[in-house]
Protein backbone atom coordinates (compact mmCIF):
# COMPACT_ATOMS: atom_id res chain seq x y z
CA UNK A 1 0.00 0.00 0.00
CA UNK A 2 1.48 3.64 -1.23
CA UNK A 3 0.87 6.46 1.23
CA UNK A 4 -0.02 9.94 -0.27
CA UNK A 5 2.01 12.47 2.17
CA UNK A 6 -0.28 16.26 1.69
CA UNK A 7 2.75 18.48 0.15
CA UNK A 8 1.06 21.68 1.47
CA UNK A 9 3.18 20.89 4.80
CA UNK A 10 4.20 23.37 7.43
CA UNK A 11 0.96 25.30 6.37
CA UNK A 12 -1.21 22.69 6.69
CA UNK A 13 -0.55 19.93 9.43
CA UNK A 14 1.05 16.74 8.12
CA UNK A 15 -0.54 13.27 7.69
CA UNK A 16 0.11 10.15 5.51
CA UNK A 17 -2.50 8.70 4.11
CA UNK A 18 -4.82 7.25 6.40
CA UNK A 19 -8.39 8.33 6.83
CA UNK A 20 -8.05 8.90 10.61
CA UNK A 21 -5.05 10.50 9.96
CA UNK A 22 -6.30 12.93 7.59
CA UNK A 23 -9.46 13.56 9.58
CA UNK A 24 -7.28 14.36 13.12
CA UNK A 25 -5.10 16.61 11.08
CA UNK A 26 -7.71 18.85 9.80
CA UNK A 27 -8.91 19.38 13.07
CA UNK A 28 -5.58 20.35 14.21
CA UNK A 29 -5.58 23.34 11.68
CA UNK A 30 -7.79 25.63 14.09
CA UNK A 31 -5.32 25.07 16.96
CA UNK A 32 -1.68 24.67 15.28
CA UNK A 33 -1.04 28.38 15.02
CA UNK A 34 -2.16 28.87 18.65
CA UNK A 35 0.16 26.32 19.33
CA UNK A 36 2.86 27.40 17.18
CA UNK A 37 3.51 30.58 18.79
CA UNK A 38 2.90 28.46 22.32
CA UNK A 39 6.27 26.92 21.52
CA UNK A 40 7.84 30.32 20.28
CA UNK A 41 7.08 32.22 23.54
CA UNK A 42 8.58 29.12 25.37
CA UNK A 43 11.45 29.00 23.40
CA UNK A 44 12.15 32.39 23.94
CA UNK A 45 12.00 32.88 27.55
CA UNK A 46 14.32 29.66 27.60
CA UNK A 47 17.07 31.91 25.72
CA UNK A 48 19.98 30.14 23.76
CA UNK A 49 20.22 27.33 25.84
CA UNK A 50 16.82 26.02 24.34
CA UNK A 51 14.07 23.22 25.27
CA UNK A 52 13.50 19.89 23.35
CA UNK A 53 9.36 19.54 22.58
CA UNK A 54 8.58 17.26 25.15
CA UNK A 55 10.32 20.11 27.74
CA UNK A 56 8.30 22.77 26.16
CA UNK A 57 4.94 20.44 26.43
CA UNK A 58 5.81 20.19 30.55
CA UNK A 59 6.11 23.57 30.93
CA UNK A 60 3.03 24.44 29.78
CA UNK A 61 1.32 21.57 31.20
CA UNK A 62 0.23 19.60 28.14
CA UNK A 63 1.27 15.69 27.29
CA UNK A 64 4.72 15.22 25.69
CA UNK A 65 3.36 14.69 22.15
CA UNK A 66 1.60 17.74 21.91
CA UNK A 67 4.38 20.02 19.94
CA UNK A 68 6.28 17.20 18.82
CA UNK A 69 4.33 18.17 15.11
CA UNK A 70 5.00 21.71 15.87
CA UNK A 71 8.55 21.41 16.18
CA UNK A 72 9.15 19.85 12.78
CA UNK A 73 6.66 22.64 11.31
CA UNK A 74 8.54 25.69 12.78
CA UNK A 75 12.02 23.74 11.48
CA UNK A 76 11.03 23.65 8.19
CA UNK A 77 9.52 27.37 8.46
CA UNK A 78 13.15 28.38 9.58
CA UNK A 79 12.17 29.44 12.43
CA UNK A 80 13.75 27.44 14.98
CA UNK A 81 17.25 25.59 14.87
CA UNK A 82 18.94 22.40 16.89
CA UNK A 83 21.43 23.61 19.02
CA UNK A 84 23.60 20.74 18.54
CA UNK A 85 22.04 19.28 22.14
CA UNK A 86 20.25 16.25 22.54
CA UNK A 87 18.69 15.34 25.91
CA UNK A 88 16.25 12.36 27.01
CA UNK A 89 12.50 12.75 26.10
CA UNK A 90 9.76 11.70 28.13
CA UNK A 91 10.61 8.36 26.93
CA UNK A 92 13.78 7.81 27.40
CA UNK A 93 15.36 8.62 24.08
CA UNK A 94 17.53 11.58 23.37
CA UNK A 95 15.80 14.25 21.49
CA UNK A 96 17.16 17.63 20.00
CA UNK A 97 16.97 20.58 21.46
CA UNK A 98 16.07 23.39 19.48
CA UNK A 99 16.49 27.61 20.18
CA UNK A 100 15.22 30.25 18.12
CA UNK A 101 16.58 31.29 15.22
CA UNK A 102 17.84 35.16 15.71
CA UNK A 103 17.89 37.33 12.68
CA UNK A 104 21.58 39.23 12.31
CA UNK A 105 23.04 36.21 14.44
Amino acid sequence: MQMAIDFSYPDNPGYKGQLTSKEAAENKKNTKAFDQREVLITLEAAGPDGLTADEVAAINGHIYTKYRPRFSELRKLGSIEPTGERRASYLGSDMDVYRLVRNGQ
